[in-house]
């Protein structure tokens, strides 16, 4: 892995699917003060429970050029 430091304030997050995986990296971005928005059909638990405990904006659709 390589670590990138990244200044997210107040930057828009695109994290596209919902799986475990993608879970995973959205719970590190929780921690930074962005605007986060989940792309994907379907999700798993864990990324149920990160949208419902952070008030992330969840699409419930496959990904296209309109949500980059």
């Amino acid at each position: 892995m390589l670590p990138v430091h990244l200044d997210l304030t107040n930057k828009h997050v695109l994290i596209a699917g919902g799986g475990r995986i993608a879970a995973r990296r959205t719970s590190a971005l929780c921690m930074e003060p962005c605007n986060i928005t989940i792309v994907s059909p379907d999700i798993c638990d864990e990324m149920a429970n990160l949208i419902e405990t952070y008030q992330l904006i969840w699409k419930k659709k496959k990904v296209d050029a309109e949500d980059v």
